[in-house]
């Protein structure tokens, strides 16, 4: 037997073989190994994987090796590595959450992700492309589409944070299917934008002071005489999140104790059909007798039209003219911004009405409430926080504010 024979038959009867084999170009090099069908299910046995068209033996035989010690720290060996695009609309897919919830991850990757890193890899993102990523999402728009998203414009701390926390998920997702074998979202060298930028941020949010509320809210009942007057008192009354307030039904306010009982919100992935609220947990709070009154108007005036619509079953904000249908959350934010414009024309511009949107008539409403001395665990369980950290953490600037209050009041100079 030649030395040539001789090596071949011991890398044959080895861990897997390198092998040379002829074509028209010369001479080229093959190497074979068995790794699992499955890194995840080792007990569903083993299969042949070959790959070919190396120049030289020793080329085959570095090859082999990594794969080999890919196989054995429990890589995927011998199929494709899945593109990000194609592996979070799988991943997307798998995921068992509340349809808004995934369909919002679903725009964050379409509209942000996807274009920039789609076509990579799983195993060719790096934590230094990830950290670029973060950086263009906070300084350049996305590309532009035609409609909603016409005119992008970057995105905030908070919001590539969450971005981040989400593509950590997703590259978790992908060790587990023996995709890669570390996440580079969640490595040291990781810079995602840090929760004292998003708080700094978050200090920069225009709100509504107790007067402003009340001259909107006036404007808006005695000049504008705006039938849907009775959706923004409520609005500014509870401080709840804005499908919560359109998913409310007459069983769910009690005009006689001045109760209302947020038990669902709408559910915007599904027009039509609502979820519990966030967080999972329902909760109560009381309103102002003011604002008792105007929804006790508001339920005669429906009632006047049609008994049927203030049956405990039904919303106590229907569409009007579809009196079966809730109304749409976008285009009651729309609705919203359009009064706040008139207001301003009215009332004497910006300056003595700040531009907000209706989100920020929740946060007008929970600022007030800690400015004038509520305490945070109660502002929490009305806004249905999980927890006063987190009431404590977007509402810092106001916090701030009461805790110089309080150091001059401890001045005994």
């Amino acid at each position: 037997m030649t030395a040539v024979a001789e090596k071949r038959k011991k890398a044959y009867h080895g861990a897997g073989y390198t092998r040379s084999y002829a074509i028209k170009g010369g001479t080229r090099w093959r190497y074979q190994i068995q790794v699992p069908r499955d890194p995840a299910h080792p007990e569903r046995g083993t299969k042949t994987i070959t790959k070919a068209g190396f120049l030289t033996e020793k080329a085959a035989d570095t090859a082999k090796q990594k794969a080999q010690r890919d196989a054995a720290r429990g890589l995927r060996i011998g199929t494709k590595v899945p593109t990000l695009r194609d592996y979070s609309a799988q991943w997307l897919d798998s995921l068992d959450l509340a349809a808004a919830t995934v369909a919002g991850y679903r725009r964050q990757f379409y509209r942000h992700v996807l274009p920039r890193i789609g076509d990579l890899t799983l195993d060719a993102i790096t934590t230094t492309g990830l950290n670029t990523l973060y950086r263009q999402m906070q300084t350049e728009a996305p590309p532009a589409i035609s409609g909603r998203w016409s005119d992008p414009k970057p995105l905030g701390a908070n919001s590539v944070r969450k971005i981040a926390t989400t593509l950590g998920a997703l590259l978790d997702a992908a060790i587990a299917d023996k995709h890669i074998l570390d996440n580079p979202a969640k490595s040291d060298g990781i810079r995602k934008p840090s929760k004292q930028a998003v708080t700094e941020q978050s200090a920069e949010m225009t709100v509504w002071t107790a007067e402003q509320m009340t001259a909107f809210l006036t404007w808006n009942r005695e000049v504008r005489r705006d039938p849907d007057h009775p959706l923004w008192n409520l609005y500014a009354a509870s401080g709840a999140r804005r499908s919560e307030v359109l998913a409310l039904r007459w069983s769910d306010i009690d005009l006689k104790t001045g109760k209302v009982h947020i038990r669902r919100t709408l559910d915007t992935a599904r027009p039509g059909e609502t979820k519990k609220p966030k967080n999972g947990k329902a909760r109560s709070f009381g309103v102002s007798p003011s604002t008792v009154t105007v929804l006790k108007d508001w339920r005669r005036l429906l009632a006047a039209r049609d008994l049927n619509l203030v049956r405990g079953d039904r919303w106590v904000f229907p569409m009007p003219g579809d009196w079966e249908r809730h109304r749409n959350p976008a285009s009651t934010s729309e609705m919203f911004t359009r009064r706040v414009e008139w207001a301003q024309a009215a009332l004497g511009g910006e300056d003595v009405l700040p531009t907000i949107h209706l989100h920020e008539v929740r946060h007008s409403a929970a600022t007030i409430l800690i400015a004038h001395g509520t305490d945070p665990k109660t502002v929490a369980e009305r806004l249905g926080h999980e927890s006063v950290r987190i009431t404590l953490d977007i509402y810092t600037h106001v916090t701030k504010q009461s805790d110089d209050r309080a150091a001059a009041l401890l001045d005994f100079g």
